[in-house]
């Protein structure tokens, strides 16, 4: 898988609010939506409202990801989306 490749439709247990729920990619279909493995891989995939993989890292174990890190990806794929040029690099 690269960015702008399809994401493949799943299924699965997920942490959702605390509690597991069975979700499907397919759920979030028109939706930004970003996927986080925790704690074994460390993945984070954020994938667009087309099902497009828009970012992926993978990092080895003892790195952790960033929530906000994720979160101003998905701002900045939504900013360039709407035909903007130029992205903040911080906050």
């Amino acid at each position: 898988m690269k960015p702008s490749d399809s994401a493949p439709d799943f299924s699965g247990l997920a942490v959702v609010n605390m509690d597991f729920k069975k979700i499907s990619l397919s759920d979030y279909k028109g939706k930004y939506c970003i996927l986080f493995f925790y704690p074994l891989d460390l993945g984070l995939f954020i994938i667009s409202p087309e099902g497009k993989i828009r970012s992926f890292t993978v990092n080895d174990y003892p790195v952790g990801r960033s929530v906000d890190e994720a979160l101003r990806l998905v701002e900045a794929f939504q900013f360039t989306d709407k035909g903007d040029k130029g992205i903040k690099v911080n906050k």
